[in-house]
């Protein structure tokens, strides 16, 4: 008993397609279905205008917290510094070293933030 092969129309055309036009013609069909009527923008948003340092209002305290959980205000931290070196033009925080190295026009240091 013979077995008789029968294939469908789009079988047979599929067939004779390459294999990436027909995955090409399927997704475009696809992406045609899925198309949303009109894309919403978001509003516009003004960009931030940049201002000098000095003309900053902070209204709030920046402090710096010790990894053993203590606190100093930045403050205090130049007021340290200044005591130290009064042409102090720089101060880099380390509270890990427990330090804030400065730098001034002629000299250079460090003073400890927690005792």
């Amino acid at each position: 008993m013979a077995v008789k092969k029968t294939t469908s129309k789009t079988t047979r055309k599929a067939a004779e397609k390459p294999v990436e036009k027909v995955v090409l013609e399927e997704l475009k069909k696809k992406t045609d279905q899925t198309k949303p009527a009109e894309e919403k923008k978001a509003p516009a948003v003004p960009e931030a205008e940049e201002k000098p340092v000095e003309e900053i209002a902070w209204g709030t305290n920046l402090y710096i917290q010790s990894v053993l959980g203590g606190t100093i205000s930045i403050d205090e931290v130049l007021a340290r510094v200044h005591a130290a070196a009064p042409d102090a033009r720089e101060v880099y925080i380390k509270p890990e070293e427990n330090k804030a190295y400065w730098v001034g026009e002629t000299s250079r240091g460090y003073v400890v933030l927690w005792d």
